[in-house]
């Protein structure tokens, strides 16, 4: 017959267990973005409204003398919209986090918003910063019209860096929410690095955060694509190594936690 003692250290296991999100789930709770269509469809919004101060921010922009130091920071701004600076971070995670399935769903909220983008700026073209007089003459059309002849000058919107990065922001905060800041922040320096250089508009970059929002919050939505990778991540955590599993599901003790 079961002693008090026994119930009670069943019952500190379950609650033990109960708190620890990695046991419960294998996605963090409250991993949903509930307000990921209202959140896409602001920043289309306000994208919208940017067309209004599009040329002003580019001659400020074509004006300002920045240090080298502050244009090497902007630098790592770009590398975290870049297509292979999202892989050097699917490598790290792919290294450092025990449940590796989860890889695939970070990957695909980085890279398919922005393969996504770059069909619209061939349906969309519009002339870059760089290359542009009068921000009213900058969208060349919204035709298929010379699509061999679509470059760099006339692929200015949406912005590809800023969705990738954006995706890649709310895959990574998806699953690490207590760096959630600090991968928005690098988002925003993607944004503010593609401004300054002349590579995009403002109105640029938010239809592409727009985008990306939309895409990628679908991906960690359960009742829209989230399901499947539940599903998949599941799957591979079931047939995972014994070793593994108990490596990744430990709990640290309280103790430890405050050292």
């Amino acid at each position: 017959m079961p002693s008090d003692t026994d119930s009670s250290h069943r019952a500190d296991a379950a609650a033990s267990d109960s708190a620890s999100p990695d046991i419960v789930r294998i996605r963090l709770p409250g991993g949903q973005l509930r307000l990921w269509p209202t959140c896409g469809l602001l920043f289309c919004l306000l994208g919208m409204c940017a067309f209004l101060c599009d040329g002003a921010i580019s001659r400020w922009a074509a004006r300002v003398d920045m240090p080298g130091d502050f244009e090497s920071g902007l630098a790592i701004g770009e590398m975290f919209g870049h297509g292979v600076g999202v892989l050097f971070v699917l490598l790290a995670v792919f290294a450092l986090d025990q449940h590796r399935p989860v890889v695939l769903r970070i990957a695909c909220c980085a890279y398919l918003p922005g393969l996504l983008v770059n069909w619209i700026k061939v349906l969309a073209p519009r002339v870059r910063p760089l290359y542009a007089g009068e921000v009213t003459a900058t969208l060349a059309g919204w035709t298929l019209d010379g699509i061999d002849q679509v470059g760099y000058a006339i692929q200015s919107f949406p912005s590809g860096h800023v969705a990738t990065a954006v995706g890649l922001a709310v895959g990574l905060s998806w699953r690490y929410r207590r760096g959630s800041g600090l991968f928005v922040a690098l988002a925003c320096l993607t944004a503010a690095e593609r401004v300054i250089t002349r590579a995009h508009y403002l109105s640029d970059t938010l239809f592409g955060a727009g985008i990306a929002v939309l895409v990628s919050g679908g991906f960690v939505h359960a009742r829209i694509t989230g399901w499947v990778f539940d599903w998949f991540e599941q799957r591979k955590w079931s047939n995972s190594s014994p070793a593994i599993k108990k490596s990744s599901l430990r709990v640290v003790p309280p103790e430890r936690r405050s050292a």
